[in-house]
């Protein structure tokens, strides 16, 4: 029918508020606003927990900020899982993250989970205890697409 807003089935308690995932964020990044919409670390934790396998791979194909990556690492820490994660993300140039080439993975995912495992932010100063685990970065290059192309055999 019109005129009726959908309601959600999530309480603001368990989930937060996209204003909840930009103030995680900032806390990252010693208060700088680099992202305008990051997904709730509290959303992403809740919806990974709802899984029972606490080994599971976690694959983000849209990662972005790393909010992800991080709500894997705290659950493990929080429940003694043993899940890993996947975060696929391009090097898109958005907002502060705006350096050129350098672009939201480098800017942001990257430093991000960096953080999270070692406790220091980018700017030096303390962020946690630090989360023990392992990093690893890899970057993928773009083929240009030039057309269709038939396969044949001789």
């Amino acid at each position: 029918p019109n005129g009726i807003v959908p309601q959600t089935w999530l309480k603001y308690e368990d989930v937060g508020s996209g204003q909840d995932g930009a103030k995680d964020l900032r806390n990252i990044f010693s208060g700088e606003t680099i992202f305008s919409f990051p997904k709730p670390l509290k959303l992403m934790k809740y919806l990974i927990d709802r899984h029972k396998n606490k080994n599971g791979i976690i694959l983000d194909y849209f990662a972005g900020t790393g909010t992800t990556g991080q709500a894997v690492m705290e659950l493990n820490k929080e429940d003694g899982g043993h899940r890993q994660f996947i975060l696929v993300t391009n090097n898109e140039a958005s907002g502060k993250a705006d350096a050129g080439a350098e672009g939201i993975a480098e800017k942001v995912t990257y430093p991000r989970i960096k953080t999270v495992i070692t406790g220091i932010r980018p700017d030096g100063t303390k962020y946690s205890d630090g989360i023990p685990a392992n990093l690893r970065y890899f970057l993928c290059i773009l083929v240009p697409f030039k057309g269709p192309h038939t396969a044949t055999s001789t």
